[in-house]
C-alpha cells in the first residue's frame, strides 16, 4: 500500500466528514432536543454513517477501495480487521450519541461528557485488539515458512498448485505467496470472500470454519449491542444518559471463545505447515 494514492480530494472529503461530526456536536449544545425528537437514537445513526465514511476515505486513499482500512499487507480483506472496525464504530458512535443527547437536554459541557463505558464493553474491545495482534503475529511466523509440497497427482492438488503457482502450469491470475501466506497481487484483487478463507498457501484458500463462526458472532454480537444502545438512547426521555448499555458475562464469553478457537486454528495451521 501506498500513500502515493492519497490525492488532495480525500483530505477535503476527510474534513468535511470530521467538520460534520463536529458541526453535530454543535447542533446538540444550541438546539433544545425534547424526547419526541429521539435525538440521541438519530446522533447514533448519523455517527455510525459518518465514522464508516472516515474509513471509506482512509482506505479508499490508500488503496483506491472504499474497503482498504479492513485490508492487511497480503491485500486481503482481513476478519481481524473488519471486527476491530466494526466495534470502533459501534462504540464510539455510542459514545458521541450519549454525549450528544446530554447535550440536547441543555446539560452543561462537562456533564454532559460524563458517560462511562461499561468495563465489559472495554473487555470485549480488549478481546478483539488481543485477536488482531495475535493474528498479526501468528502471520510474521507464517511469512517465513514456505509452503508444504502439495502432491499434484490428484486433481485437487494440481487446481491448488497452479492457484498459488506451485508449478510449472500457469498459476491463477493476481495471486501470489509470502512465506506460506496466501496473499492476492495487488489491492483490486481483494475480495470480501477472504474474510472466510483459510490464510495459508497450503490450503489454498478453501472456507475456514473458525473464520466463518467468528464473522457471525461478531456481526450478531455488535448488532445486538447497537441495538441495546438504540433502545437507551429512544427510551431514557428527559433523564441524562450517564453510561453506556452494559453486557452480560455470557456476550462476553461468547466473544472470548469465538476468539480463542480463531486464533487456535491459525496457530494449528503453522505448526502443521513447517
Amino acid at each position: 500500500m501506498s500513500t502515493a494514492h492519497w490525492k488532495t480530494a480525500h483530505t477535503i472529503v476527510l474534513l468535511v466528514v470530521t467538520g460534520s461530526i463536529l458541526g453535530l456536536g454543535a447542533i446538540s449544545t444550541y438546539v433544545t432536543f425534547d424526547e419526541a425528537w429521539n435525538w440521541g437514537v438519530w446522533s447514533f445513526i448519523i455517527l455510525a454513517a459518518l465514522l464508516t465514511a472516515l474509513l471509506c476515505v482512509i482506505g479508499h486513499g490508500l488503496t483506491k477501495r472504499v474497503d482498504g482500512a479492513l485490508m492487511d499487507e497480503r491485500f486481503r480483506i482481513s476478519l481481524s480487521q473488519f471486527q476491530v472496525a466494526v466495534w470502533t464504530v459501534v462504540v464510539l458512535a455510542a459514545w458521541g450519541a450519549a454525549v450528544f443527547a446530554n447535550l440536547g437536554l441543555n446539560q452543561s459541557g462537562t456533564a454532559a461528557f460524563d458517560v462511562s463505558i461499561p468495563s465489559e464493553l472495554w473487555l470485549a474491545l480488549g478481546i478483539s485488539l488481543a485477536s488482531l495482534g495475535g493474528a498479526k503475529l501468528i502471520q510474521a511466523s507464517d511469512v517465513r515458512t514456505p509452503p508444504a509440497p502439495i502432491d499434484e497427482s490428484s486433481t485437487g492438488g494440481t487446481i491448488l498448485a497452479h492457484r498459488i503457482g506451485q508449478s510449472s502450469g500457469q498459476p491463477l491470475a493476481g495471486w501470489t505467496t509470502r512465506g506460506n501466506l496466501l496473499a492476492h497481487a495487488s489491492p483490486g484483487r481483494a475480495t470480501w470472500g477472504d474474510l472466510f478463507a483459510a490464510d495459508t498457501a497450503s490450503a489454498g484458500g478453501v472456507p475456514d470454519i473458525s473464520k466463518i463462526q467468528m464473522f457471525f458472532f461478531t456481526v450478531v454480537l455488535a448488532f445486538g449491542y447497537a441495538v441495546a444502545c438504540a433502545d437507551l438512547f429512544g427510551t431514557h426521555g428527559t433523564t441524562p444518559i450517564t453510561g453506556l448499555p452494559t453486557l452480560n458475562e455470557s456476550f462476553v464469553i461468547l466473544l472470548g471463545i469465538s476468539q480463542g478457537a480463531y486464533l487456535t486454528k491459525k496457530s494449528v495451521d503453522v505448526k502443521m505447515n513447517p
